[in-house]
């Protein structure tokens, strides 16, 4: 839910709604979980035979109407799910709502603004902007990423600096950071919050203060986020040995070792440009045999990696959301070094 959408006016709208999202969304998961454990009780007591119950309980044949938000039909849902006749013994009603109703008590303690901002701000350390996310390679890697500011463009090399607008990786140290990032996408205007905090006597956090020194301490946590780190590396990194030119070819000094950090600026562009809507019609179309007017773009050889198993955030936040996805493009023989130049041509001709 956008602050366009909802024309918000100022800041603490925005942050306000973003807090309340965040409430929402954790009572949406509890609600789920809790009629989840419901149903296999009534599933194992054979209560199941009840088709009244068994379809209350799936969730492909209940489901709600256009006119319910996901969180009033999952409230619904678990107040309605006590009013059958038949119900398993160890179903405890009263334990279960008063559960239900601390559950909500401390969300709400949580994810009051001045709460959730003083943590924050002291996770903020966590969070860094990145074009180049060392993660990307193995998620316990916990060397710095970083951010490619170079604008300098060669043929027949496809780099961050082609894109014509990168959209910034945020690298956390846990996913348990990730709300901290989130906090900083916020936008108001086209003016993402991130982009204040450089300003360390900016105000955007002052409705929020209970102490005078509140605001100084929040603005300079944040400001964290934004500052350099000592580059290194790490042992689970991908390294490779570049042989130079020495008198002693054995020496340690015969060699530079250099660290492959992926680009998850440009990883995502690629990402983004193979799945837009008209593309993917269009491959679903011709996947039936059907005719389409529209032209089929593909390369061949290509393949895809998955970065982490199942939690592609711990990576970084643009891996979440392309599912763990990296795109791998062939730049094999036969051709040599010009199928190498057409294809980075070809890839450049998307942005």
């Amino acid at each position: 839910m956008s602050e366009e959408k909802n024309n918000f006016e100022n800041w603490e709208e925005v942050i306000t709604d973003f807090l309340q999202r965040k409430i929402e969304a954790e009572e949406e998961r509890y609600l789920k979980d809790v009629i989840k454990l419901v149903a296999e009780q009534y599933s194992d007591q054979k209560y199941f035979k009840n088709t009244e119950i068994e379809i209350y309980f799936d969730p492909k044949k209940n489901k709600k109407n256009d006119s319910q938000s996901s969180l009033d039909f999952q409230r619904l849902k678990f107040k309605n799910m006590f009013e059958f006749d038949e119900k398993p013994e160890e179903l405890n009603q009263f334990m279960l709502e008063e559960s239900y109703s601390k559950h909500c008590a401390e969300l709400t303690e949580k994810y009051k603004p001045h709460t959730w901002i003083a943590k924050a701000a002291k996770d903020a350390p966590s969070v860094k902007f990145a074009t180049h996310v060392s993660k990307l390679t193995h998620s316990k890697i916990d060397s710095p990423s970083f951010y490619d500011q170079v604008l300098s463009q060669k043929e027949g090399i496809l780099a961050t600096s082609d894109l014509q607008e990168k959209i910034i990786d945020g690298a956390v140290s846990g996913n348990q950071f990730a709300p901290v990032f989130q906090f900083f996408e916020l936008e108001l205007n086209g003016n993402k919050l991130a982009s204040i905090f450089n300003d360390e006597s900016n105000k955007v956090l002052q409705s929020f203060t209970k102490k005078s020194e509140d605001l100084g301490l929040w603005n300079a946590g944040f400001k964290q986020s934004f500052a350099d780190c000592k580059v290194s590396s790490h042992f689970l990194a991908k390294q490779v040995y570049f042989s130079i030119t020495t008198k002693d070819p054995l020496s340690a000094k015969s060699y530079h070792l250099l660290c492959n950090v992926k680009s998850s600026s440009l990883a995502h562009a690629i990402f983004e440009k193979l799945r837009e809507t008209e593309q993917e019609k269009n491959k679903k179309t011709l996947d039936k045999n059907k005719y389409t007017k529209l032209p089929k773009t593909s390369f061949l050889g290509r393949a895809t990696i998955r970065v982490t198993a199942s939690n592609h955030g711990n990576a970084s936040q643009l891996n979440a959301k392309r599912g763990g996805k990296i795109e791998l493009f062939s730049s094999l023989p036969p051709g040599g070094c010009q199928d190498r130049c057409h294809l980075n041509h070809s890839l450049r001709c998307l942005f």
